[in-house]
Order: C-alpha cells, then structure tokens, then sequence
C-alpha cells in the first residue's frame, strides 16, 4: 500500500481558498426581498405612501402587462414593500410562485382591513413572469387572472 504524504499547511490552504471563493460568491449575490414583518418593522402605523409615490404608482399602473419579469416590473413600480412565496396546500403542485405587495395604506400591521388597506399586489408564476395584478384602489383595475388551480381528487 502507497502512503502520500500531504503537508498540513497545504490541505489548510486549499479549504481555506475553497471556502473563502465560496463566502465571495454568496457576498455578490443579490439581497433577497423584505418579508412582511421586515415591512412593519421599518414603518410606522397607521402607514400611507406618500402622494408623489401614491400618484407614481397609479401613472405607471396602465404599463404593467401580464407576462413581464421582475425586473421590468421594478422598472415600472420601484422595489415592493414586501415579497411572499406561495405554495399550494397540497403537496402537489407545491411551489406555485411568488407575490410583490406595493402598500398604499394600513391602518395596523396585525389586522387586514379590507376598508382602508389599500395595496397593489403583483402574482408572478413558478416561471417568474406575471400572472395576476390587483389593487383595491378606486381606478385600478386587474390586470390578468389567478392561477387555476388543478381540483384534487376526494
């Protein structure tokens, strides 16, 4: 049986590259979006966007299409407050995409107020392009439709 000899200090080396190339690579990539916590963290209640953004938001609406990406949709609409995954119930279909949320109002960050939140929500699919855009704003109407879901079976 052969016997190789490996000096410590090059073995520290090489785990020491490896792991510093692969702590560079993490560095570099993007941030992830907020969560709605971050979101509450970061804001004041009751919570309402300013005018100059509120009247931004409702110019730029009529450009937004289905099928558009991300980043033409931060383009458009600047960073969401907040992003959420989705995920069906069921097992299957699992991972069913992503939703930006743009708040307009909020009244209390631990209630939904149907009456006076206000928000533009932006579905995008398992694909990443949008698939539903919908905002309970008076003048903003929806723009495509929810994902349909396959019914299980009982």
């Amino acid at each position: 049986m052969k016997r190789y000899f490996c000096p410590l200090p090059i073995v520290l080396s090489a785990i020491l590259f490896f792991f510093g190339h692969a702590c560079a690579q993490e560095s570099a990539a993007p941030d992830p979006l907020p969560g709605y916590n971050d979101f509450v963290k970061t804001h004041s209640f009751p919570y309402a966007v300013s005018a100059e953004k509120l009247s931004e938001l409702k110019e730029n609406f009529s450009s937004l299409t289905i099928g558009l990406n991300p980043s033409q949709i931060k383009a458009i609409l600047g960073e969401p407050d907040y992003a959420e995954s989705l995920f069906s119930k069921a097992e299957e279909p699992g991972f069913l995409g992503t939703a930006w949320t743009y708040v307009l109002e909020k009244t209390d960050p631990r209630l939904t107020n149907v009456k006076t939140d206000t928000s533009i929500q932006v579905f995008f699919n398992k694909d990443g392009n949008v698939q539903w855009i919908v905002s309970n704003t008076a003048g903003l109407d929806p723009i495509g439709t929810p994902q349909a879901l396959p019914r299980q079976a009982d």
